[in-house]
């Protein structure tokens, strides 16, 4: 699975980063990519 973070989404990235949990993060990523699909 490819994952696709933008820029504008700077709540996530920031999510991801105080966040160490593989689920939270894919979960974070594929949120991302499936709203701009």
């Amino acid at each position: 699975m490819k994952y696709i973070l933008r820029k504008s989404h700077k709540f996530c990235n920031e999510v991801i980063q105080f966040l160490d949990l593989k689920h939270q993060v894919n979960h974070c990523f594929d949120k991302v990519v499936y709203s701009n699909l």
